[in-house]
């Protein structure tokens, strides 16, 4: 299963890169316990690969029966990173792993690049889910974790429109998205298992990985 969402912030690609760092924590990012960088250098072309291990509490807005999964109430994540400052793109995917990584795989792919509209940028994302779990109880962990990240998509991008607002000295009071609304102009689109599978095991993480050498 995957879905697709696209987002745009209404600041320009290189303001909104320039805090790409600076993401945890926030208000709307308390589940973010910890972040470690593990990898970082430039690639041949003068693009900035990072490798980061991010470390996560899990929600209490998940079912009592699915905590059971998470012995220690975490999860950690990878997350690849490529910023290329010349073509402005930044290519982002996370994972999970570690025990939990044997009933549900959940990855995720994040690009961010200026809009037509130069002073927004959009957030294309890719929500990859798969597990070896069979029946109902297959069903029950994948109906939950889309749900969840349908929650969590929505806190990460008010999580940037806050971290863009504090940030900005460029744009008045009155230009600026307010964290607190609902989320605006966004997609969301679910596709099927063959999708899904074409996605994990033929785009952008076996190209993260070969250019990272």
């Amino acid at each position: 299963m995957t879905v697709h969402v696209t987002q745009y912030l209404s600041f320009p690609w290189e303001f909104v890169t320039s805090l790409f760092w600076k993401r945890y924590p926030n208000p709307h990012a308390k589940h973010v316990l910890s972040e470690d960088v593990l990898e970082r250098y430039l690639l041949s072309d003068g693009r900035l690969y990072t490798k980061r291990l991010l470390t996560k509490k899990i929600s209490k807005r998940i079912p009592f029966w699915l905590l059971k999964f998470f012995p220690k109430g975490q999860v950690s994540v990878v997350e690849e990173s490529i910023i290329d400052v010349n073509r402005q793109r930044v290519d982002v995917v996370s994972k999970n792993f570690g025990v939990y990584k044997k009933y549900l795989l959940v990855g995720e792919y994040c690009s961010l690049v200026p809009s037509d509209d130069y002073s927004v940028t959009k957030i294309s994302r890719i929500l990859s889910l798969e597990s070896n779990l069979k029946g109902i109880l297959r069903s029950a962990l994948m109906k939950t974790s889309q749900t969840y990240y349908n929650s969590s998509y929505k806190d990460t991008y008010l999580g940037y429109i806050y971290l863009c607002n504090t940030y900005s000295n460029i744009y008045s009071s009155k230009e600026r998205q307010s964290p607190t609304n609902d989320v605006p102009k966004s997609s969301v689109r679910t596709f099927s298992t063959n999708e899904t599978q074409e996605y994990t095991s033929s785009k952008l993480p076996r190209v993260v990985m070969a250019d990272s050498g």
